[in-house]
């Protein structure tokens, strides 16, 4: 009973409306719905609780989520700590509603209706995107594993991952076509990361914190430019790409130079296709799945197809163009959407500030 009585002002009713109010979701607001049952807030999210007499709880939610409340909600953030907006604050907000709870209703259904049209054309131009890097990553696999010319004549590569490949090719293992390097002593140069979705690039810092320590840079290892990084727990995941620069990364990331013959964005392509990054996880060991790791003489081990340099080359440049072409429609894509949310926040913000009347418009 007691800890029931400590939880009550943390409980949450049916149209309350929820505020983030601390952190990366800092103005996040959300209405609750009935069928969401008993639920409490943690102390990052204010509970708005509306006079219903007086004022429609989507209309409210609508209201905090609209621009000029946002502003209102961002004025005191400072940028580090993101605790700026407090009970007090939301407390003192100035509100100006339509005079009656109708008004208020005939509002909201407009915006219903705007913004599920809106939201459902988002959601199309999404999938469209997760259909073009689908077919992106279907492109570059089958360039990388089986070649350019469908038509060429194949043969088994006895590799189990691997299936078919092109009579003249050859399979080869990577301790072949690289060695490691562990170099270490090089404070000065710039820090690396390694990302699933981005490869391996040049580490960014924010100007409000400290966040490179000397001590880590003399641990660090040397990678220098075209040489394939990748991160010895996320490896299986596809945590590898190739060095833009000389640099530092992790001690704990693993760095394999080219031997010639190797062109290092075809095998960084190789190690990204899904049936290699499953081999990876078949070589990497630990003590769960998910803490799995893939050592330097575990990665030496694995065989991976090897066409002439020239065909390397070659695949290279028609895969650069046709995913370049992909890249640019989805970028177009992405555009469009963020279009969308612009259009819809403004729509919200129009809406709930009388700069349009939707009184009419809310019984189309």
């Amino acid at each position: 009973r007691e800890v029931d009585a400590t939880m009550e002002s943390t409980r949450v009713e049916h149209r309350d409306v929820l505020l983030n109010i601390t952190g990366a979701s800092l103005g996040r607001c959300a209405l609750v719905h009935e069928c969401l049952g008993p639920a409490n807030v943690n102390q990052h999210v204010c509970i708005v609780r509306p006079d219903r007499s007086s004022l429609f709880a989507p209309y409210l939610n609508y209201l905090l989520s609209s621009q000029p409340l946002q502003d209102k909600i961002f004025a005191g953030e400072d940028g580090v700590s993101r605790e700026g907006l407090t009970f007090d604050r939301i407390g003192n907000f100035t509100l100006a509603i339509p005079a009656t709870v109708p008004e208020q209703q005939e509002i909201c259904v407009f915006l219903d209706r705007e913004t599920a049209r809106i939201d459902a054309l988002i959601e199309k131009k999404e999938r469209l995107i997760t259909l073009l890097v689908e077919k992106r990553a279907t492109l570059i696999n089958r360039a990388v594993t089986k070649g350019l010319d469908p038509s060429a004549p194949m043969k088994d590569s006895g590799i189990p991952w691997l299936g078919r490949i092109p009579n003249h090719w050859d399979v080869r293992r990577l301790g072949r076509l690289f060695r490691e390097r562990d170099e270490r002593g090089y404070p000065d140069l710039p820090l690396l990361t390694v990302s699933l979705n981005t490869g391996v690039t040049v580490r960014e810092y924010s100007d409000s914190r400290i966040e490179r320590v000397a001590d880590d840079l003399a641990t660090s290892k040397r990678a220098a430019s075209g040489d394939i990084v990748f991160n010895k727990m996320r490896m299986w995941q596809g945590a590898v790409g190739v060095a833009p620069s000389d640099g530092l990364v992790s001690p704990d990331y693993v760095v394999a130079r080219a031997l010639p013959g190797v062109q290092v964005a075809f095998f960084s392509h190789v190690f990204r296709t899904p049936n290699f990054m499953g081999e990876v996880n078949r070589f990497s060991h630990g003590i769960v799945p998910d803490r799995n790791r893939l050592y330097w003489d575990q990665f030496k081990q694995l065989v991976v197809p090897y066409p002439p340099v020239e065909e390397q080359v070659a695949i290279l440049a028609e895969t650069e163009r046709s995913t370049e072409r992909i890249d640019s429609l989805a970028n177009r894509i992405r555009r469009a959407i963020s279009l969308l949310h612009e259009y819809r926040t403004a729509l919200i913000s129009a809406a709930v500030t009388g700069k349009i009347d939707v009184r009419s418009s809310a019984q189309v």
